[in-house]
């Protein structure tokens, strides 16, 4: 009887461990870039709501919000925002920039008009300066 047990105890702890093993795996990778798809770290400690918006037409500042980015983001918060660009720069200095505005203007005016005396930030990365700093932009 208690070999029996023994061995069912055996065997949970096994698929727990394998388990386990698993999620920390999973859990534990990198950022890895497949296709393409990156995530972009965006931390706001600043004291109010802000929205990201990032764009790859440098050295233009086209706001264009289909681009992507995080939309209000609390303070003291963070946001993971799924590439929509692929991180693929059309433009030749291989700049992406990110905006950050007020959540409160953004909701007031709405987005379809961005103005640039809106931005409160405005952050201009290579890709290899966002590798460097684990594709993560902080406010302020």
């Amino acid at each position: 009887m208690t070999d029996i047990m023994d061995t069912d105890i055996k065997y949970k702890l096994r698929v727990f461990f394998i388990v386990f093993t698993l999620c920390f795996i999973v859990v534990s990778c990198d950022r890895e870039r497949k296709d393409n798809i990156a995530y972009l770290t965006f931390v706001n400690n600043s004291e109010k709501s802000v929205f990201l918006f990032y764009s790859i037409a440098y050295p233009d500042s086209l706001l264009d919000k289909s681009n992507g980015g995080c939309d209000n983001v609390l303070p003291h918060s963070k946001c993971e925002s799924l590439n929509r660009l692929g991180w693929n720069y059309s433009n030749e200095y291989e700049i992406l920039q990110f905006f950050v505005f007020d959540s409160d203007t953004i909701h007031k005016y709405g987005y379809n008009h961005l103005q640039n005396s809106w931005i409160l930030k405005k952050y201009k990365y290579s890709e290899q300066q966002l590798e460097q700093m684990n594709w993560t932009v902080t406010y302020p």
